[in-house]
C-alpha cells in the first residue's frame, strides 16, 4: 500500500512539471505559427493587390490592341501599331497569369496553414 501511495505521488510530482513544459511549448509553437500565419496572409494580400493591378494593366493593354488592330489596315505604320500592341498586351497576360497561379498557390498553402494552426491551437471554451 505504501508503495502505492509513493509511487502515485512521485507520478504526480514528475508529470506536472512535464505536463506545464508540455503545455509552455505548446504555446510557443501556437505563437510560432500564429506569427507565420500572418506573415502568410499579409503576403497573400499583397499578391492579391498585384495580381489586381496586372488584370488592370492586361485590360488596359488589350483594349489598346483591339484600338490598334482596327486601324492595322490603313498602312504598314498602323501594322506596326497593332503589332507592338499585340505583343505588349501578350506579355501583360503573361505576368498576370504567372501571378494568379502565384496567388492561388498561396492561397491554398494559406488555407493548410489555417488547418493546422486551429487544429494545434484553436481551444474551445463552450
Amino acid at each position: 500500500m505504501m508503495k502505492r501511495i509513493f509511487f502515485a505521488a512521485l507520478f504526480t510530482i514528475v508529470s506536472v512539471p512535464a505536463a506545464n513544459a508540455l503545455s509552455v511549448a505548446q504555446t510557443e509553437r501556437c505563437q510560432v505559427l500564429g506569427q507565420a500565419f500572418a506573415i502568410k496572409k499579409d503576403n497573400v494580400r499583397k499578391a492579391t493587390q498585384e495580381r489586381d493591378r496586372l488584370a488592370t494593366e492586361a485590360e488596359t493593354k488589350g483594349e489598346a490592341w483591339e484600338n490598334a488592330e482596327a486601324m492595322r489596315n490603313f498602312g504598314a505604320e498602323q501594322a506596326a501599331s497593332a503589332d507592338a500592341a499585340k505583343a505588349a498586351y501578350e506579355e501583360a497576360r503573361k505576368k498576370f497569369n504567372f501571378a494568379e497561379m502565384s496567388l492561388q498557390s498561396q492561397a491554398r498553402l494559406l488555407s493548410q496553414d489555417a488547418a493546422v494552426f486551429n487544429a494545434a491551437c484553436a481551444r474551445s471554451d463552450g
